[in-house]
């Protein structure tokens, strides 16, 4: 006798149940292991509007690829700091993204920043959506 069970997989789940799996997860993990796997999944992804990218916790490379996503609008919160000694995030950061391109934030968080940088950074996200302690 042959039991013919269906066992759950990413596949199946359904969108809410993904979006809760993704919330546990880095952004590279979502953009760099689940985005390639399949259609559905990177259909499902695109529809996930609360990705977190703290820069200090990305390499340059991955800061790069992330960079030439072309939909930045699910990132909600968005955290620099001006005191990595590894390479000089938040001038790469300038130097990549486009000014504008994050219109879902909602948070952004900066430590050891020069004035300049700030107002770079300033350009690039729109400051009326982020909310306010």
């Amino acid at each position: 006798m042959s039991l013919n069970h269906e066992y759950p997989s990413l596949q199946t789940l359904t969108v809410e149940i993904l979006h809760r799996i993704y919330d546990f997860l880095d952004i590279q993990t979502i953009l760099f292991s689940i985005h390639n796997t399949s259609q559905r999944l990177k259909s499902v992804l695109n529809s996930y509007n609360r990705c977190i990218l703290d820069v200090k916790k990305l390499s340059k490379y991955h800061l790069q690829l992330i960079s030439r996503l072309p939909d930045l609008r699910n990132i909600i919160s968005l955290t620099y700091s001006g005191d990595d000694e590894r390479f000089n995030q938040i001038e790469l950061f300038i130097l990549l993204f486009r000014a504008k391109q994050f219109t879902g934030l909602q948070v952004l968080t900066l430590f050891a920043i020069k004035e300049n940088q700030l107002k770079d950074i300033l350009k690039r996200v729109n400051i009326h959506l982020i909310e306010s302690p």
